[in-house]
């Protein structure tokens, strides 16, 4: 299984893939949700699951989400990065 910042629960006690898997797909849900409600409001969606994950393949995902809701200060700057990114490819850019 690809590893994910997922919540507290799923890295503090060990799980079955299949809990995990559950876990992922919910998460995955809330992002289809989340990505249709910026569509509907024509609001900019921030991908956020993505820059997580890659982090957390280099180092612990305790490094970026450190009670697996609630970003470190690290985890706050892929938030940024991830927004600035998104920002400056649409009509809200700066230039």
């Amino acid at each position: 299984m690809e590893r994910r910042c997922l919540s507290s629960e799923s890295r503090h006690h060990q799980h079955s893939d299949r809990g995990q898997r559950r876990l992922a797909d919910r998460i995955d849900d809330y992002g289809a949700v989340v990505r249709q409600l910026a569509r509907e409001f024509q609001a900019q969606f921030v991908p956020l699951q993505e820059p997580f994950d890659r982090a957390a393949e280099r180092t612990k995902a305790s490094d970026w989400i450190f009670d697996g809701v609630h970003p470190t200060a690290a985890g706050n700057r892929l938030i940024a990065n991830a927004w600035l990114d998104v920002v400056q490819r649409s009509i809200l850019a700066i230039r």
